[in-house]
């Protein structure tokens, strides 16, 4: 089992393991960042509706 090819094949197999772990966090922070990006301009878009109302409204 200690051969240079199974050490290969062990390296290998890590490495792949490692990028999909890393793969699945980065998917879940950038998950979260859009649904920050998202709420936030839900947010400015209400504030902005309510304030061109309140002009309308005052002339």
């Amino acid at each position: 089992m200690d051969t240079p090819f199974w050490k290969k094949v062990g390296a290998f197999a890590l490495f792949i393991v490692v990028i999909v772990l890393l793969c699945n966090v980065l998917s879940f922070v950038f998950r979260i960042a859009m649904l920050v990006v998202a709420v936030v301009l839900t947010v400015a878009l209400v504030a902005y509706i309510v304030e061109h109302l309140k002009k309308k409204r005052n002339g």
